[in-house]
């Protein structure tokens, strides 16, 4: 043992991580030994706040009506409205049509809930009680780093990940569950993301503290 981080994952009362059918399913994460594979910044289709990588550049395009952000392939691409693209895909407002829109939607209590495109409100913060527009974005919600196992039940990427807290989250805010992703505070992230190299296992331990569960890491 190298060391430890207190976490969060999902409930231990919750169905199998294994019977789940999509990303917004409440399911308890799997116990056991999974190998790293990389740390990334992520983008998930599934969830609106991560269509934009963590700490991606933004700005008001010049006419001040949009706003534009540089995705990790070092473009441009416009962030809100109908004309919005993400993951280099067609515009949002093809609907249907567009991957990105139907992996957004998604039901919350029986009630189909239809993904929006951005305005640029969601892109004004509030520092020193004055809002004004960011240069960077920071809602994503899987924070600014994500670390990607190996799943040997399944021989390839798990889909769950470790991550951590979007950074516009209240310091004394901690997930009490999650939908079977790993949840960490920000510090913690950095922490484990040092130790990790090729060759590393992190061990997922659901020995309950309280409200959270032990992330466990070994390497080898």
């Amino acid at each position: 043992m190298v060391d430890s981080a207190p976490a969060n994952g999902g409930d231990p009362l919750a169905g199998s991580y294994y019977d789940s059918t999509n990303s917004h399913q409440m399911v308890r994460t799997p116990d056991g030994e999974f190998p790293y594979q990389e740390t990334v910044r992520k983008k998930a289709a599934s969830w609106k706040m991560s269509w934009i990588a963590d700490g991606s550049p933004v700005r008001l395009t010049p006419d001040g009506k949009n706003m534009e952000y540089q995705d990790l392939d070092g473009k441009w691409y416009l962030a809100t409205g109908e004309e919005a693209v993400f993951f280099g895909e067609q515009p949002f407002k093809l609907k249907e049509r567009s991957w990105v829109y139907v992996a957004g939607t998604h039901f919350e209590n029986g009630i189909k809930e239809l993904p929006r495109p951005f305005v640029v409100n969601d892109f004004v913060i509030e520092e020193g009680g004055l809002p004004h527009v960011a240069t960077t974005w920071g809602k994503n919600d899987f924070g600014p780093k994500s670390i990607h196992v190996t799943d040997p039940r399944r021989e390839g990427r798990a889909s769950f990940l470790y991550h951590s807290s979007p950074l516009d989250e209240a310091p004394s805010a901690f997930l009490v569950t999650s939908h079977g992703c790993v949840h960490m505070k920000p510090e913690d992230i950095e922490l484990m993301d040092r130790y990790l190299t090729k060759g590393s296992v992190i061990r997922n331990s659901s020995i309950s503290r309280q409200t959270d569960t032990s992330a466990l890491l070994a390497q080898r």
